[in-house]
């Protein structure tokens, strides 16, 4: 059904976000990176999409993107404390899998050189 919708009415962003929900929900990874990359074309600032956008990314195991996407929210939202948690709740869970990482942009994996 959302397919269908998508398909006629490519411009309505509450579309694509439902359809990445439905996407995350059955952890199909690459679908919902395109539908929420999609509602982020149509709407830039949304910031519950980049949250939703960078949780997409920890599961594809993309911590370069992940981290830097947390810390951009959290500059730009500096009294939110949920975008801090997430941040530092990327930081741990990147960490946990062997990553070191340091506040901006610089981690790296066991055995790599840099990102």
């Amino acid at each position: 059904m959302y397919l269908e919708l998508k398909a006629e009415h490519p411009d309505i962003p509450e579309l694509h976000f439902n359809l990445g929900t439905i996407y995350l929900r059955q952890e199909k990874w690459p679908e919902a990176e395109g539908a929420y990359q999609k509602v982020l074309e149509l709407q830039p600032d949304n910031t519950q999409v980049r949250v939703l956008l960078a949780d997409v990314h920890k599961n594809l195991g993309r911590a370069d993107e992940v981290l830097a996407a947390m810390e951009k929210l959290v500059t730009e939202n500096p009294d939110d404390p949920e975008l801090r948690y997430n941040l530092d709740a990327a930081i741990a869970a990147f960490e946990a899998k062997g990553f070191k990482v340091s506040m901006g942009g610089s981690w790296n994996f066991p055995g790599t050189r840099g990102r």
